[in-house]
Formats: C-alpha cells, structure tokens, sequence
C-alpha cells in the first residue's frame, strides 16, 4: 500500500485537472492498482484532452509528478492515463 493516502492522491489529482478544464463536472479520475504500477485514469471532455496532455506532453508529465511527489513506502509508481469521455468520443 501506497505511503500516501489513495483517497488524498485521488482527490489532489482530481482538484488539479478540474482546476484545468474548461469543463470540470465531466472529469473522472479512475484508480487502477496493478502489479507493477498504480495507475490513474483521467477522464475529460474531448476538448480538454489537449490541455490536459499538453506541448510535447509537458502537462501530463507535471501531473505525474505532483502525485509521485508523496512519500511512497512500495516504491511503485503512480502512471496517468488520460483519455476522453466515453459519451464524448466522435462518431465513426
């Protein structure tokens, strides 16, 4: 188990990205323990992907790093994945 509390590390991602979307009551963010890594899945409108990936992903890195910033007693790490809303997504 991650140092940090799951529930703040959720929270204080969640905070973050709504604080970056132009639409903050669509963004879900899902946590994903696996075996080697944790991962916490963003979800947000189609339009605030960009945003939230940023130039050359800069952003998405800062995110990273925010929620890795934490004392971790397993020494796994936290991966972001951001993808858009599935109610979102463009017809084919």
């Amino acid at each position: 188990m991650l140092g940090t509390n799951q529930p703040d590390i959720h929270q204080l991602l969640l905070s973050v990205v709504r604080s970056l979307v132009d639409d903050p009551d669509v963004v879900e963010v899902e946590w994903i323990d696996g075996e080697e890594a944790t991962f916490l899945r963003v979800e947000a409108n189609a339009s605030d992907v960009g945003r939230l990936i940023g130039r050359n992903g800069q952003t998405a890195r800062a995110l990273e790093i925010i929620v890795n910033a934490g004392p971790q007693r397993s020494g796994r790490r936290i991966h972001i994945e951001i993808d858009r809303r599935a109610g979102n997504r463009p017809q084919t």
